[in-house]
């Protein structure tokens, strides 16, 4: 993303000309992000054996930004939690985080020891979450990325991708592996904005002011 700086030639006694240059920031791809706090959603959703919304402080940016773990668990005949999607997300963030509490077979929280967590999000915020979001360390590496819409026309999203890491050469160089794995198989679809603005370039739309100049 390339952002717009003025500056300003002066001559003499004049007040100058202001001219535009750029200067570009890397608000996607691999960033260094901080946990800020996190909320349990759950209750909030039917379809939802658990929800997690990580709000996170990406570095470069003056805002917070959203990291999901949403779902619902796959069950046997018995009800047990079985291998699912749910579970491996859950611990791709917890395992890039150092935590060690985790789901048992009847979907409920406990920690690594068995004693049962009865409020994740309380749990959870005790150990990583601040009290300002300028006190997050930014330690972590993780994947920022404009998701596509499902129905086009609609609104892209920023997102951050559940697989997080401490921040070292090797562990970004693994996660932009892990990455591109996963859109090569489609599981992460990138908005292409070059697409979208040309399709909106063949539009009847006339206002001067929607061109990103």
């Amino acid at each position: 993303m390339q952002m717009m700086m003025v500056t300003q030639t002066q001559k003499g006694g004049n007040m100058g000309i202001f001219r535009p240059t750029t200067e570009t920031v890397n608000y996607y791809g691999v960033c260094n992000i901080g946990i800020v706090s996190i909320e349990d959603k759950s209750s909030l959703y039917g379809w939802a054996d658990v929800y997690l919304n990580v709000v996170v402080k990406q570095e470069g940016s003056d805002y917070t930004r959203n990291l999901q773990l949403a779902g619902s668990f796959d069950k046997d005949a018995n009800g047990d939690v079985v291998n699912c999607t749910l579970l491996r997300k859950i611990y791709s963030f917890f395992d890039g985080i150092g935590e060690t509490a985790g789901i048992n077979i009847r979907g409920e929280w406990e920690q690594e020891d068995g004693t049962p967590i009865e409020n994740i999000e309380e749990y959870l915020n005790s150990k990583y979450g601040v009290a300002d979001e300028s006190q997050a360390d930014m330690g972590l590496v993780a994947y920022v990325y404009k998701e596509t819409p499902k129905q086009a026309g609609g609104t892209a999203y920023t997102r951050v991708y559940h697989i997080v890491y401490p921040d070292n050469p090797d562990n970004r160089k693994k996660l932009e592996d892990e990455i591109a794995w996963r859109k090569g198989k489609g599981y992460i679809k990138v908005f292409d904005e070059s697409t979208a603005m040309a399709q909106a370039g063949d539009s009847d739309g006339d206002d001067m002011n929607d061109i990103p100049l």
